[in-house]
């Protein structure tokens, strides 16, 4: 085991100071490529059902051997299959289920929500510039309004 103060050795590595360590103070090589291959299950896979059945020809559970091989079929070009399988089956499990895969399912979410976030931001920006061209359209008007109705002078 590790001969040094352990305590002290945590603080150096807890950079955050968050009182946790996360997979990017320890390697972050490899909390880019699981960053990486998160990302890339929300983007091909509707869910984690969608994601097991593919992967694993119409089964219900998945097996690190079509991991391995089907990840590459489906277009995750990274490699490093082998030691993202000990990412997906937590547990050194020789099957993973729908259900184990908690990360994708909020991963998933969080997608949605940012494209709901995205289209209710481009629907307030089209309200702006429709607005914007309005006030362009009356200004004119309104100036000539004016100009009838005060005669050129106007004392604010």
């Amino acid at each position: 085991g590790y001969a040094g103060d352990v305590y002290l050795l945590f603080q150096r590595l807890d950079t955050d100071n968050s009182g946790k360590l996360t997979l990017d103070e320890i390697d972050e090589d490899a909390a880019k490529l699981w960053l990486t291959f998160k990302q890339w299950c929300v983007a091909s896979f509707e869910s984690p059902l969608d994601m097991v059945y593919r992967l694993s020809r119409g089964k219900d559970y998945l097996s690190e051997e079509d991991f391995k091989l089907r990840c590459r079929l489906f277009d995750w070009k990274d490699g490093q299959e082998e030691w993202l399988w000990k990412g997906v089956a937590l547990h050194n499990e020789e099957y993973v289920r729908p259900e184990m895969l908690k990360w994708m399912a909020l991963g998933k979410e969080e997608h949605r929500e940012k494209e709901e976030l995205k289209k209710l931001a481009m629907k307030v920006h089209a309200v702006k510039i429709r607005e914007r061209q309005m006030l362009a359209q009356a200004l004119p008007q309104f100036k000539a309004f004016l100009k009838r109705k005060c005669g050129g002078s106007l004392l604010a």
